[in-house]
């Protein structure tokens, strides 16, 4: 897994309100999906191919145009300064996952997705949902390891229109990281309503190898980091080392972001994707 776990009580982000398979293993293939005899099976042609070499990119430009900005912000960024005190990075224990329908779901045909009691069609292979990772201003550092890591960037697809005290994981907690029991009631979704707007105190902060890489307000996150990818979500250039990826060299990183700030259950962020290399 790449999540880290927190040192004293091993917790790592689970999934709440998670519903069992009713059984694993393999499906049986369904016979309108099997290539007639005769027939091209593309599948096995593409597999056949071996894949090219790799090319490095030489150049690369990830900032986000103006075009998609609204204004352009001075970026506070803080290389190098190490956390003191209570502000060490360690794992937090209020992240958890929500949303995620039972079994392995993963958008391929090796998926076994939606096998629960609910389900009005096991053989299906639905993939559908909005499983994401859910956090707060009480949730701690998210702690990351990553693999192999060469071109030392981090993107993640971010979602900052989480209502107020939304994250299930914290519910009741007063402070961050407070050990109390999860709160795992079902949050019904509300349509048709305008977002929360983001309390003043929230920051999202970036640490690379337990250093502080940057920590953004709301204004310089949104306005110059991330790209609208729709209307409810964006894609954030959250690490960009290019100095850094010239070494060509393998690395094991830990990466870790955290809501920082005096926000509280208030400040939330979602992210459901994660790209990095």
């Amino acid at each position: 897994a790449l999540a880290k776990q927190a040192s004293d009580d091993g917790y790592v982000p689970e999934m709440l309100n998670a519903q069992e398979q009713l059984y694993k293993g393999r499906d049986v293939h369904i016979p309108g999906q099997r290539i007639p005899k005769g027939e091209v099976d593309v599948a096995v042609i593409a597999r056949s191919v071996k894949p090219k070499g790799s090319v490095r990119r030489r150049k690369r430009s990830l900032s986000f145009s103006d075009k998609h900005r609204q204004q352009t912000y001075r970026q506070p960024i803080y290389h190098g300064r190490h956390l003191e005190g209570d502000s060490k990075v360690i794992p937090g224990k209020g992240w958890a996952v929500e949303g995620h329908p039972a079994g392995f779901c993963d958008g391929t045909l090796n998926s076994v997705c939606y096998r629960d009691k609910n389900s009005h069609c096991l053989l299906s292979g639905h993939n559908d949902g909005r499983g994401s990772m859910k956090g707060d201003g009480l949730s701690g550092w998210l702690v990351l390891d990553l693999k192999d890591v060469t071109e030392r960037m981090f993107l993640a697809r971010v979602e900052t229109w989480a209502p107020h005290n939304s994250n299930l994981r914290t519910e009741g907690w007063k402070t961050v990281n407070n050990a109390t029991k999860d709160a795992r009631l079902r949050q019904r979704r509300k349509l048709k309503k305008p977002p929360p707007p983001l309390p003043d105190t929230w920051r999202f902060e970036v640490a690379v190898n337990g250093e502080i890489q940057h920590s953004w307000n709301s204004t310089e996150f949104t306005g110059t980091q991330c790209h609208v990818a729709s209307y409810n979500n964006m894609i954030c250039l959250l690490w960009d080392d290019k100095e850094g990826a010239l070494k060509k060299e393998k690395e094991d990183v830990e990466f870790a972001v955290r809501l920082a700030g005096e926000g509280g259950r208030a400040s939330v962020v979602v992210i459901s994707q994660i790209y990095y290399a």
